[in-house]
């Protein structure tokens, strides 16, 4: 009688375990995805601002400030 309570003990052990271990492999892979997803969201959010920074420096500074002298100076 002893035998069979210590084996249905241990069998309940064992599937309590697994079922511990299913559960924290499947946190960590959504967590391992979730971080992916944050990856690839700041990696095209860098590309944007870099095409953004590409426009504005690229556009001649020098044009902007002798269109603006020109309109805006006071008048003799």
């Amino acid at each position: 009688m002893k035998v069979y309570v210590f084996s249905a003990a241990l069998v309940a052990v064992v599937i309590l375990f697994a079922y511990y271990i299913g559960v924290h492999d499947g946190n960590n892979k959504c967590n391992m995805q979730h971080a992916d997803n944050i990856v690839v969201q700041q990696t095209e959010l860098i590309k944007l601002q870099g095409d953004v920074n590409a426009e504005t420096v690229n556009t001649a500074v020098g044009d902007i400030r002798r269109i603006l002298r020109e309109k805006y100076t006071i008048a003799e």
